[in-house]
């Protein structure tokens, strides 16, 4: 079965509100849901005290949902072409509220759900985990292919490193004005995208910087330098989602570094945060290692 009817099926859903999210969100279910009917929606994790989000929760977890709709359509597709899976698994987030309310008291906002939703943008969040580091480049192309997103901004830190050694692609999305998820176009972006990739070498780029310290002969500058965003695009009230992409190594180290980093009263901290760095730059070098592999199997 093609992967139309599980968008046909979503765009059923999003007409039909009394349906409660329910469905798994993992790709092993996504790579089987061609092979179902139906197909309920996603389950999502919530943070205690969600209803600090009052009616935007709802549509919070719609635009996180819609995306992993987009996920599942891009795996299924991959795997009809029997092409090698770009994604291992990923996860959805809604913000916690004492989280979100810290940041909007740090940027000058009142601790509003209103400001929570539409003077930032992260309320809503997915974190896609992928095996080498050219699917992160991959997946991000499919990403900007989508119809029912737009992306308004970008950041690189995966060329660009944060100076703690964390690495990761972050995208934010805003819903485009059609409601409805086009099946066909999906699908084209999945094909454009796989072939757009392969004209770009996410780990090839990453060596050049490595090796020449620049890109393009241009001196790398910080993520926030280098930030790609859409610089006519009005925020407004369109609702957003940021997006994280991952290597399964960048994924490790940042969640065993946020975990060390709210410890309190930890000694050393100079060495530990040296030892963290030394750390994160050799995973990125096993990164570039696994890819190098990965090439030369394809190859053959």
């Amino acid at each position: 079965m093609q992967p139309t009817s599980t968008i046909q099926h979503a765009n059923e859903q999003l007409a039909s509100p009394q349906i409660a999210p329910t469905c798994p969100t993992s790709p092993t279910n996504a790579l089987g849901a061609h092979e179902r009917e139906e197909q309920a929606l996603p389950s999502i994790e919530l943070p205690p005290d969600a209803d600090f989000y009052g009616d935007y929760l709802q549509k919070l977890k719609e635009i996180t949902w819609r995306f992993e709709i987009s996920l599942e359509t891009y795996l299924m597709e991959r795997g009809i072409n029997r092409e090698r899976k770009p994604i291992s698994s990923w996860k959805t987030r809604i913000k916690s509220p004492d989280s979100m309310k810290e940041k909007l008291a740090k940027r000058g906002f009142e601790p509003t759900a209103e400001n929570a939703v539409y003077a930032v943008h992260d309320a809503a969040g997915v974190r896609v985990i992928c095996p080498l580091v050219d699917d992160v480049a991959s997946v991000a192309q499919f990403i900007r292919e989508l119809p029912c997103f737009e992306v308004v901004q970008e950041k690189d830190y995966i060329l660009h490193p944060k100076p703690n050694g964390y690495r990761s692609y972050h995208m934010i999305l805003a819903r485009t004005s059609d409601s409805k998820l086009d099946p066909e176009a999906t699908r084209l972006a999945a094909t454009k995208a796989a072939i757009e990739a392969r004209e770009v070498s996410l780990s090839q780029l990453i060596d050049h910087v490595n090796t020449t310290g620049a890109l393009g002969g241009i001196e790398p500058e910080s993520a926030e330098g280098q930030n790609s965003a859409n610089e006519s695009f009005e925020f407004g009230r369109r609702m957003c989602l940021e997006v994280q992409l991952r290597t399964i190594a960048m994924d490790s180290w940042a969640s065993i570094e946020h975990e060390l980093k709210y410890k309190k009263d930890v000694p050393n901290q100079d060495f530990l945060q040296a030892e963290l760095k030394r750390c994160a730059d050799e995973m990125a070098a096993t990164d570039l290692s696994l890819q190098t592999i990965a090439d030369l199997i394809s190859e053959k």
